[in-house]
C-alpha cells in the first residue's frame, strides 16, 4: 500500500506542478477532412485499350499540401477547420484515373515504370484548383482548370487542350465547397478522359516501351 500510495502522490505532484503549463485533453477542435473524388462508376476496361503513360502531373505551389485553398481577387487563404484527407497533387493524380476508369475505357493510363506498352504520353498542367471569391459573402465558384498535352509515341505533338468546368457552391459551408470541388473535378477531368480517347492514336502505330 505505500509503495502504491507513493506512486499516486508523485503523480499528483507532477500534474500540481504542470497544471499551469501543460494541458493533456487538446483545446483546438480538429480540423475536418474531405475526399477529391470523380464522381462516376468505373466501366469495364476494353481488352483492345491502348497504353498512355501518364507524365508527372504540375500543379501550383500553393496547392501542394492538404489546405483547401480560395482565393479573393489577388489575396489567397486556406479553409480554417477544413482539410483534404492528403496532399491535394496526390488525390488529383487519383482523380484522373478514376475519370479515365469512368469515361475512357479505350484507354489504360500507365504510370512511368510501369510495364506495357505505350502509343502517346500524357502531360497535364494544373493551373487552378480552387475556391473563388468574388463577394465574400456569397457562396465561391470552384476552378479545376488544367491544359493537356497529348503527343504520341515518337514525341510528335498530337493536341494540346485547356479543360474547366466551374461549379459555384450552393452554400458558404465547407461541405458545400467541397462537393462543388468533386462537380468541377469530375467535369473537367471527365472531358480530358473523353478527349485523350477520342485522340490517341490506334494501337498499330508505332508504340513504345513506357519508360
Amino acid at each position: 500500500m505505500s509503495r502504491r500510495f507513493a506512486v499516486l502522490a508523485a503523480g499528483f505532484a507532477a500534474a500540481v506542478s504542470l497544471g499551469g503549463c501543460v494541458s493533456l485533453l487538446p483545446k483546438a477542435t480538429p480540423a475536418q477532412l474531405y475526399r477529391f473524388a470523380i464522381q462516376a462508376p468505373a466501366a469495364p476496361a476494353r481488352a483492345d485499350a491502348r497504353g498512355v503513360g501518364l507524365e508527372p502531373i504540375e500543379f501550383p505551389r500553393e496547392t501542394f499540401g492538404d489546405g483547401i485553398l480560395t482565393t479573393e481577387g489577388s489575396q489567397t487563404s486556406y479553409i480554417a477547420g477544413g482539410r483534404w484527407v492528403g496532399p491535394a497533387p496526390v488525390m488529383f493524380r487519383q482523380a484522373v484515373e478514376q475519370a479515365f476508369d469512368a469515361s475512357a475505357p479505350g484507354v489504360r493510363l500507365r504510370a512511368r515504370g510501369e510495364p506495357g506498352r505505350e502509343v502517346a504520353s500524357l502531360g497535364i498542367q494544373v493551373l487552378r484548383f480552387e475556391a473563388s471569391y468574388s463577394d465574400p459573402k456569397a457562396p465561391p465558384t470552384i476552378h479545376v482548370t488544367l491544359r493537356a498535352r497529348l503527343s504520341a509515341a515518337d514525341a510528335t505533338p498530337i493536341a494540346v487542350e485547356t479543360f474547366d468546368a466551374p461549379a459555384a457552391a450552393t452554400a458558404n459551408r465547407v461541405s458545400a465547397i467541397v462537393d462543388a470541388y468533386n462537380q468541377a473535378g469530375t467535369g473537367a477531368l471527365t472531358a480530358l478522359a473523353k478527349w485523350v480517347d477520342t485522340n490517341a492514336p490506334s494501337a498499330g502505330r508505332s508504340a513504345r516501351p513506357s519508360r
